[in-house]
């Protein structure tokens, strides 16, 4: 089989163990999870793309940035709470036991839940065994990553991330975070 083929059938796979996640219930909060797959290596972007085609997946290449060289997943994923986060990670669990690396792209949508929200990525860093990267986008414009975050806390309306040092962001400035659990290999 070759390296076509095999992506193509882990990523139709990984699809059909997502699916049988369609059902679950859908609290909780509002987001936009979905799966994200490192390009694998030996493969050329237009063999990535035909095995995407052929499974029927939508994709979007990243071209740069910190995400150069991953593929969001789209249209894999229903519901907006608990429904759509966990088709996420069983389609990610699906691609890495394929052997592909792979991670889910944890993204809440703040709007009127914002609170609700910071206490959902709080919940989640605190009671993890592993570290995250969390990104802050502020209200003014910009955004900033804190790689191997292992605690964040909300104390009198201040955000505090603890990664390499502490970081604090008043919460009026803080308009998103967003999640990713995911390693770089070196």
């Amino acid at each position: 089989m070759n390296s076509v083929e095999k992506l193509r059938e882990a990523l139709s796979t990984a699809n059909a163990v997502a699916l049988f996640f369609k059902d679950t219930v859908d609290d909780g909060t509002s987001n936009f999870d979905h799966p994200m797959l490192l390009k694998p290596e030996g493969m050329t972007t237009k063999d990535i793309e035909e095995a995407f085609k052929l499974a029927h997946i939508s994709f979007e290449r990243v071209k740069s940035g910190t995400w150069k060289n991953f593929y969001h997943v789209l249209g894999v994923c229903f519901g907006q709470g608990y429904r759509r986060t966990t088709m996420a990670e069983k389609f990610v669990e699906a691609l890495k036991q394929a052997g592909y690396t792979a991670t889910v792209f944890y993204q809440v949508d703040w709007g009127e839940f914002m609170l609700e929200n910071i206490m959902s990525v709080i919940d989640t860093v605190n009671n993890s065994y592993k570290a995250f990267t969390v990104g802050v986008v502020f209200k003014a414009g910009g955004f900033t990553w804190h790689e191997n975050t292992s605690k964040v806390n909300l104390v009198s309306n201040t955000l505090f991330i603890y990664s390499d040092s502490t970081y604090e962001y008043p919460l009026q400035d803080v308009i998103g975070l967003t999640l990713v659990d995911w390693v770089w290999y070196t």
